[in-house]
């Protein structure tokens, strides 16, 4: 019946962790430190015993059908995440996925009430604890949660446990999973999305029942069908064990094999009744009447149990097997089954002995099974589901009762019998823990029996306190069973003794809340100002809780207000403010409390659980948690907290409203950083100082203005509002800011802008990267802003050094039209210089804003004013092609030819730019294009920018050209402008001197093609000599423009009298390789005139200098000049 029965077979070895090579790198940082604490703390359900359990069940030979499924291998080989394996009830699949060969594995088990086993916490811790283990060393992830966790002090969270899970999962190369009985499984979705997330190395087998609803995930099933052949192997392994005759052998297994339905538990259960047959008659009989299925199968057995001599054993021990809150040792069965309610005794000289093979004398072994480490429990789920079904208990009810509110009160009576019977903790008491863990948990869900229960303890029975376990008076008082703790207050000879998880009885129902038994508790002279060794005093522990109604009744009893906390070492006042318990601090100020007193270092971690309630509370907290400040008072914590409360109380009580101390200095500012309206109010009215300096030096007012601005709290004005009301310096620094009032400006929150003027904040404070408030609102562009400051007397011409010059310039740079506006309506001088532009008109029209510059020049801004990089304003915006700009200052009077700027004059920059609109306006409007500016006059601008429309509008409007400006364009290769010029009469022979010769040789040196026919075209001179490389064709050989050569060629160039002139210049060798060229160019032109193209095309970018490598490649030539003709 195993799942993979060959290690072969499976490519994983040993069950925790120890997989393939390679799978697993065990670096430097895994650490082998706190191995076993780390295990103690997550203390995983432990799945090797249910593996144990499994393995023991192991038939060879059974399963292997599963090792050829194709969906199995698919999942083996990873080309599958999830695989899910579904049967019947008891179909075997605990067994069939028990294997030596997996990497973790886990059982989902529901047969206790405890859900460890079952729920998605269990299933997590396991996982991790086995992947994150290896060689006794443990992943640094998960030693590091530890360490987060206060060393094990504290649960870790499920997310935690995930992130952690994640980078484990992250070192890993691939992972195997098996998971048996998902079914049982409480939390299956969680368990399925979280394998899920890290489905690219996670492989996933999953057993589960027919029809189980996680079976709906996106994953290949196995359907256990028909396993007939594996529940024969299993029979013959088992009946091989029995000394049978042949024939007998063959009929049971005939019968069983009949009836087993694909259940190998039906098949189990049948085994272990004929075991128990003397014979072969009496082993017939059993075959005659076998059961149908599992439901009868336990309805038998409940009925041999309810006809048997230990009935009422087997009663009550199947309702704590079902209903207890933690698995059973069978030590503590043995006790369980000694008990004997109906006489309310226990005899440990009456227990059984060991019950390990006497179990099943008293329950059937279909209903329970001894499992490994001795614990005795349900022996499938389908027990437990056959004893908890409605149905089944009527069917049942003639023959045992069985419901929850019966197993409660049986073990709930059992445990209180069981723990007033031992007078001192003995060693072989091995109920005791459960019993004095969970009786009360018991009782609680019994109302009915409460009442009967506290009868029996009318007698007094003698007790001694002990270690460490509580006394039933200590759990009695910590659950709120009064009627419990004042039958047993009599019983009791040391009321202090110590024991249980608080130690004392008094700390126990202080902690739990229990005021009328702390009451009684006090009554009765219980030791109200003992501590223990790990708890502190009850009063802290009130205090802490917020139980006020206690704290009032142990001060009343004596107990000491000035005592400190246990944990923190700090005042019980301090843990009551930061803890926010407004009545307990009233009371422990009336009792004596000092309000001043300052607290110590080791409180923080208070505060943090404070704090911790709001992301907001927590970042203001964060100094105090951290340690960097321990001298903060009760008064500054209730003002950061926001406890309103207890700040009333402890100012009623004399607590100084401007004492020094905390991250923010002063509880009013405390109160601002922490947005409390109402506590600032209340702290103005009892006389805080409003202009006291706190954090970084600032005063109140900065912090709130600046939080209010920043978006880190969202109350509206009113904090601002009452330090203003209470005389809070509002023309003070504020943080980077020279003052509020500037601070709210750049800020755009004109409220807070209003709010400052109103309290007469100086409008024209200087300072800031703006200077002013009205210069850095235009600049911004906050119209309304502007306004208002304007309104209040801002000095609209105020000069401010730097880019910004001045108000107007600053909102005219950015194209404000409405501050602009605005600013000239209030009389803003439209003419004054300045910043980077120089006046406000020059930036407006550099950056095109037209409606800036019509406003402005509608405003008398000097249309001709200059600029020494700008020029006049028509020159910056010819330059950038703002046509609507050019026009409207042309309109309002731009002289078009004024000189100066960068380019020399309007006409000038827009052409060297190439902005034919505005060109052609300016010619329109009289531009003189003759004027020389930088690159000489606009017509030889426009030709060393290659602006051809430009160029042609300017030669249509008359300009004159030059005789270089042809050679110009042919260098630069424009071959439209070069057609244009000579359309309007350039002279295309012009020679340019003995260096630079004509327009052709231009062309042809830097190999424009195109220029050159256009050239030869309009009649250039193809054997013209002049240029530093003699002619045109020389020229083009030497920088090897082949194509160029073969232009000219074209255009019966005398070459002769060409390499002649140029080896007379140079050398007749020189000429003589520049002759081998051109004859090889010549006859490649010839070859491929059959082709119909006589030019030549490029074949690469390597280098061909001279005849020999040109005719080496005059193949490829050839086909590449075939494919162009083709195309």
């Amino acid at each position: 019946m195993s799942f993979f029965e060959h290690a072969s077979n499976f490519s994983l070895y040993q069950p925790v962790m120890n997989n393939v090579e390679g799978d697993v790198h065990v670096t430097n940082n895994w650490v082998s430190d706190h191995v076993p604490a780390i295990r103690d703390w997550l203390n995983p359900p432990d799945p090797s015993v249910n593996l144990n359990a499994a393995s023991e069940k192991r038939t060879p030979g059974t399963g292997q059908w599963l090792l050829s499924d194709p969906t199995y291998l698919k999942w083996k080989n990873s080309e599958i995440h999830l695989l899910w394996i579904q049967g019947k009830v008891g179909s075997g699949k605990p067994v069939l996925s028990q294997s030596q060969s997996m990497v973790c594995f886990y059982y989902f088990d529901n047969r206790d009430n405890s859900g460890a086993k079952a729920n998605y916490r269990g299933f997590l811790l396991s996982i991790l604890f086995q992947m994150a283990i290896c060689q006794d060393k443990l992943h640094p992830a998960l030693h590091n949660l530890y360490k987060n966790c206060k060393n094990g002090s504290m649960q870790a969270s499920l997310k935690d446990l995930e992130n952690a899970l994640a980078e484990v999962v992250r070192d890993m190369q691939s992972v195997y999973i098996i998971l048996d009985a998902m079914d049982e499984c409480s939390q299956t979705s969680q368990v399925l999305n979280l394998l899920g997330s890290h489905s690219v190395k996670l492989h996933v087998a999953v057993t589960s029942r027919h029809g189980h609803s996680g079976s709906s995930q996106d994953c290949s099933t196995i359907q256990l069908n028909s396993i007939d052949a594996d529940i024969s192997l299993f029979l013959d392994e088992r009946l091989e064990k029995q000394n049978r005759s042949q024939s007998l052998h063959e009929e049971i297994q005939h019968a069983l094999l009949e009836g087993a339905q694909g259940q190998f538990r039906w098949v189990d259960c049948q085994l272990n009744t004929l075991e128990k047959c003397v014979g072969a008659k009496a082993i017939r009989k059993v075959l005659r009447k076998l059961p149908r299925d599992l439901e009868e199968t336990y309805s038998q057995a409940m009925e041999r149990i309810a006809n048997g001599e230990q009935r009422d054993e087997a009663h009550h021990l199947l309702l704590w097997l079902t209903y207890a809150f933690v698995p059973l040792s069978i030590e503590e069965v043995e006790d369980i089954v000694t008990v004997d309610i109906e006489e309310q005794s226990f005899n440990p000289l009456d227990r059984p002995g060991d019950l390990t093979h006497p179990l099943y004398n008293i329950i059937d072994s279909s209903l329970v099974i001894i499992g490994p480490n001795h614990f005795v429990q349900l022996a499938h789920n389908s027990v437990k589901e056959f004893l908890i079904s409605s149905h089944n208990q009527v069917l049942a009810s003639g023959l045992l009762e069985f419901n929850e509110q019966l197993a409660h009160e049986v073990i709930a009576e059992t445990c209180i019998i069981y723990l007033l019977h031992f007078n001192t903790q003995d060693e072989a008491m091995y109920l005791a823990d459960y019993a004095a863990m969970f009786w009360p948990d018991h009782l609680r869900n019994v109302e009915s029996i409460k009442q009967r229960v506290m009868e029996q303890y009318r007698y007094r029975f003698p007790w001694e306190g002990s270690e460490p376990l509580g006394t039933p008076l200590y759990y009695a008082a910590e659950n709120g069973l009064i009627h419990v703790v004042l039958r047993l207050l009599p019983a009791i000879p040391d009321i202090n003794a110590q024991g249980g998880e608080y130690e004392t009885v008094l700390q126990a129902a202080v902690s739990s809340g229990q005021e009328i038994v702390v009451h009684h508790l006090l009554e009765y002279r219980v030791g109200v100002n003992s501590r223990s060794e790990l708890y502190p005093r009850a009063l802290s522990v009130a205090t802490a809780e917020g139980h006020q109604p206690i704290t009032l009744d142990l001060l009343e009893y004596g107990a000491n207000v000035k005592t400190r906390s246990g944990f923190s070492n700090e005042t019980l006042l301090y843990i009551a403010v930061i803890l926010g318990h407004v009545d307990t601090v009233h009371t422990l100020l009336r009792y004596g409390a000092d309000a001043n007193v300052q607290c110590h270092e080791a409180y923080r971690n208070a505060v943090h659980v404070v704090a911790a309630k709001s992301p907001q509370t927590l970042t203001l907290a964060n100094p105090m948690i951290n340690g960097e400040y321990h001298d903060e008072t009760p008064l500054y914590l209730a003002t950061i907290f926001g406890l309103t409360g207890v700040a009333h109380a402890l100012l009623k009580h004399g607590a100084d409203v401007n004492a020094q101390g905390g991250f923010y200095s002063n509880a009013l500012y405390a109160a601002v950083a922490a947005g409390h309206q109402t506590m600032v109010c209340d702290l103005l009215e009892h006389g805080a100082d409003v202009n006291a300096r706190g954090k970084y030096q600032w005063k109140a007012l900065c912090q709130a203005v600046l939080d209010r601005l920043s978006g880190m709290l969202s109350y509206e004005l009113g904090i601002v509002h009452e330090l203003l009301e209470h005389g809070a310096d509002v023309n003070a620094q504020c943080g980077i800011y020279p003052n509020a009032l500037y601070a709210a400006v750049v800020h755009g929150h004109r409220t807070m802008v209003q709010e400052m003027l109103e309290h007469e904040a100086d409008v024209n404070a200087r300072g800031g990267k703006y200077e002013t408030p009205l210069c850095a609102a235009a600049h911004l562009g906050h119209s309304d802003i502007v306004h208002d400051l304007l309104e209040y007397g801002a000095d609209i011409n105020a000069q401010c050094h730097g880019d910004y010059a001045n108000a107007l310039y600053a909102a005219a740079v950015y194209g404000h039209q409405t501050v602009v506006h605005d600013l000239v309506e209030h009389g803003a001088n439209v003419n004054a210089q300045g910043g980077v532009y120089g006046y406000a008109l020059h930036a407006a029209a550099t950056r095109g804003y037209y409606t800036v510059v019509s406003d402005l020049l509608e405003h008398g801004a000097d249309v001709h004013a200059q600029d020494r990089e700008y020029g006049n304003a028509l020159h910056a915006a010819a330059a950038e092609g703002h046509e609507e700009v050019v026009c409207v200052l042309i309109k309002y009077g731009a002289d078009i030819n004024a000189h100066g700027g960068f380019y020399g004059n309007a006409l000038h920059a827009a052409a060297a730019q190439g902005h034919e609109n505005v060109v052609h306006h300016l010619l329109e409007h009289g531009a003189d294009h003759t004027q020389i500016g930088i690159y000489g006059n606009a017509l030889q601008a426009a030709v060393l920018g290659g602006h051809t429309n430009v160029v042609h509008d300017l030669l249509e409007h008359g300009a004159e050209i030059s005789t270089t400006l042809l050679y110009a364009a042919a260098a630069e290769g424009h071959n439209a402008i070069v057609l244009d010029l000579i359309v309007h009469g350039a002279d295309v022979n012009y020679q340019s001197g003995p260096e630079y010769g004509n327009a052709l040789y231009a062309a042809a040196l830097w190999g424009h093609r195109n220029v050159v026919l256009t050239l030869l075209v309009h009649g250039a001179d193809v054997n013209a000599q002049g240029g530093l490389c003699v002619n045109a064709l020389c020229a083009a050989a030497i920088w090897e423009h082949r194509d160029v050569v073969l232009v000219l060629l074209e255009h019966d160039i005398d070459v002769d009298t060409q390499l002649v002139e140029y080896g007379n210049k140079f050398s007749m060798e020189a000429a003589e390789e520049l002759k081998n060229i051109v004859a090889a160019l010549q006859e490649y032109q010839l070859e491929s005139a059959r082709y119909g193209n006589a030019l030549l095309l490029d074949v690469g970018e390597e280098q061909i200098t001279n005849s020999d490598d040109i005719l080496d490649h005059s193949q490829e030539i050839n086909r590449i000049d075939r494919g162009s003709s083709d195309s």
